[in-house]
């Protein structure tokens, strides 16, 4: 049961980010300060990876040379291999962004970070398993809040001991190209 907790916990906290920026409807704020914020933007992603498919719903905010990403992604999977199977999984993520040229709306990033929820099994009698992944990722923004990039995911998985396995000796490393359009 604890680990049903920790999984919905992870993945409604990102969720939150997204809603932290309502506007309280007592305040009255002049015109100017109701604007966009242009270092920040909401958006919808869909990658291609291999051997899966993946939606994002995030949020990124960026500060000088430095931004932040965070969101709910997405995952089904399809495995040549019969004895991992068919999954889908819904992870929350945090990523911090690194901009080598912040004088640009349009530029290239690298990142860090990492995600964690849930994956269930789609053909099996297994309920699910808590999941992690470490994430590394290069992209581009564009000034018109559109972004491509290439992220490589390392699986981390729990197992029924409840012990931290470490699969990269076996993993299988997913690599997924991503589109985002901010909103």
């Amino acid at each position: 049961m604890n680990i049903k907790l920790a999984a919905i916990l992870t993945l409604f906290i990102p969720a939150t980010a997204l809603l932290a920026e309502a506007p309280n409807l007592e305040e009255v704020v002049p015109q100017q300060e109701t604007a966009t914020d242009p270092n920040t933007c909401r958006y919808v992603g869909i990658g291609v990876g291999v051997p899966h498919l993946d939606l994002n719903l995030g949020v990124r905010k960026k500060w000088e040379n430095n931004g932040i990403d965070i969101g709910i992604n997405g995952e089904t999977s399809s495995s040549i291999q019969k004895e991992k199977g068919d999954t889908s999984q819904v992870l929350g993520y945090v990523n911090y962004l690194l901009f080598p040229n912040s004088s640009s709306d349009a530029s290239f990033y690298a990142g860090v970070g990492g995600s964690a929820g849930m994956k269930m099994a789609h053909f099996s009698d297994e309920d699910y398993e808590f999941v992690g992944e470490g994430n590394v990722l290069v992209g581009r923004s564009f000034a018109n809040k559109q972004f491509v990039q290439a992220k490589v995911g390392i699986p981390v998985e729990y197992d029924a001991e409840k012990k931290w396995i470490n699969r990269i000796e076996d993993a299988d490393p997913s690599i997924t190209v991503s589109y985002g359009i901010g909103f």
